[in-house]
């Protein structure tokens, strides 16, 4: 049955996403209007291939063996089959904010790691994907299976701001409250906008398992949590940056609904639950230093949302 997913809301985004948000090599025509993506015959198996990544790796066209309409969403390398309801996530040998989107093996065992190991809770579920790993990762890619449920991208609500009060300050206690219960338990979600989505009952769904980091397990540590010295430091990191200065702040950037009553409510709950799940965090904030475009951290004034 074919999917209902609504790409269309993967193109209202919001402004100034980071710092390098202006470096986009990905062609236009490729970044909000379908297109066909070819498939190739490649190590015993019929594999996607962006159009970029095509040209980029010189592919004959007499190679393609079928193609299908896909939608692209936010992220540019994954698209959206509508006739499946599932996700494409395709390497891209072009550079999107920091750095060059391709889609390394390890990245793959990472995701293929932490859907063995998590479990999605009450209000708060990872979509479910499949991994395909080859010898040449520029043919690596990921199937991932969308909510059989209408669903909005977390930061269509924000930029829409269409959405009532309740039902936003809902989705963010759900997003709080799983964030704290992982990093009890040393996953932590890279829990920015473009990872969640939402339900009509403020359900949320992340959708990026390579994007789960941990501290303690090498299987899943990421290279920016290296030079980390505690697990502390590595919260702050993530929480710091991708939940407060990439959710938070963009919410009340563009907030015409809850106002300042919301954003101390939203603050109170980070206290409460970070107490309830006994997390210590540093009196500082973490983030990754603006002028490097590699994944450098650097120590900040502590966050608003934890003061």
């Amino acid at each position: 049955m074919p999917g209902h997913y609504d790409v269309s809301r993967e193109y209202v985004n919001i402004d100034n996403y980071s710092p390098f948000s202006h470096i986009n090599e990905v062609s236009p025509r490729y970044r909000k209007t379908p297109f066909a993506l070819h498939f190739i015959h490649y190590c015993g198996e019929i594999v996607p291939v962006h159009p970029d990544t095509f040209e980029d790796l010189g592919l004959d066209y007499g190679q393609v063996e079928k193609s299908i309409l896909v939608f692209p969403t936010s992220s540019y390398r994954t698209v959206y089959d509508p006739q499946s309801n599932m996700c494409l996530k395709l390497p891209l040998k072009r550079h999107i904010s920091r750095g060059i989107r391709d889609l390394p093996t390890r990245h793959l065992e990472k995701a293929l790691f932490v859907q063995r190991n998590i479990e999605s809770l009450e209000n708060f579920h990872f979509l479910e994907e499949e991994c395909y790993i080859f010898s040449d990762p520029n043919y690596n890619y990921i199937r991932r299976s969308m909510p059989e449920t209408d669903v909005w991208p977390w930061f269509y609500v924000i930029r829409s701001q269409a959405f009532s009060k309740d039902f936003v300050l809902e989705a963010v206690a759900n997003m709080i409250r799983a964030w704290m219960f992982f990093a009890k338990n040393d996953w932590f979600l890279e829990a920015h906008t473009q990872n969640l989505l939402v339900d009509r009952q403020a359900n949320v769904y992340y959708r990026d398992l390579s994007d789960v980091a941990s501290f303690n397990r090498p299987e899943v540590k990421p290279r920016y949590l290296e030079n980390i010295v505690s697990k502390q430091d590595a919260m702050s990191l993530v929480f710091d940056r991708t939940f407060c200065n990439q959710n938070l702040d963009h919410l009340f950037r563009y907030d015409t609904v809850l106002g300042g009553w919301g954003k101390q409510e939203i603050r109170n709950l980070i206290a409460e639950e970070m107490e309830r799940f006994g997390i210590i965090m540093p009196d500082y904030s973490l983030d990754f230093d603006p002028n490097e475009p590699i994944h450098k951290s650097v120590k900040t004034q502590l966050v608003w949302w934890r003061q």
